[in-house]
């Protein structure tokens, strides 16, 4: 297996562990292995396996709803003039 450097974080990591065992595992019982199926669930949870991998980019533009405060992170600059909240179509002002 190879894993990002970038998830120093042990607890993560150990998630991340888990995660990856319980496919390991179910596979090898021919037992359902894949994110969508049930037993895979079940067992992640059992052993309090990560159920989605964490991100780790960090949001270089932050975006907050004049009206209805929801909070957008976006890696790119987005042009505000353009685009309005999906929640309420408020106006967009970018956070400092």
């Amino acid at each position: 297996m190879d894993f990002n450097p970038k998830m120093a974080n042990r607890a993560e990591f150990d998630g991340i562990i888990l995660h990856e065992l319980v496919h390991y595992h179910l596979y090898d019982q021919q037992r359902g292995y894949k994110h969508k199926d049930r037993e895979f669930k079940d067992l992640l949870a059992q052993v309090g396996g990560l159920r989605y991998a964490p991100s780790i980019r960090e949001a270089k533009h932050t975006y907050v709803c004049q009206s209805c405060q929801q909070i957008y992170q976006r890696q790119r600059k987005i042009d505000i003039k353009k685009y309005a909240c999906g929640k309420c179509r408020g106006k967009l002002k970018e956070q400092g």
